[in-house]
């Protein structure tokens, strides 16, 4: 699916059609010629190798003593991943 903008008129509609193709679009209102507009996506980064500034989130909220106390705990309510 292609978001579409036509020089024309300005009105901006979607087009489904495959990714090898590159039709001629005209605008569904004037039939103007429309231009294919650049969406904004979003991104997720997920896994090992990222700064805790990213979007990572904090899964464990013990220190690391606290941490290594739990590990081998069996009935322990502290969840350590």
């Amino acid at each position: 699916m292609y978001r579409y903008k036509c020089k024309k008129c300005g009105h901006e509609f979607t087009v489904l059609h495959s990714m090898n193709e590159n039709p001629e679009i005209h605008c569904e209102l004037c039939n103007g010629a429309a231009q294919r507009v650049l969406s904004r996506v979003a991104v997720i980064f997920k896994g090992d190798g990222y700064y805790i500034t990213d979007s990572k989130k904090e899964h464990n909220h013990l220190s690391s003593e606290e941490n290594n106390s739990h590990n081998n705990c069996m009935n322990c309510e502290h969840v350590v991943d």
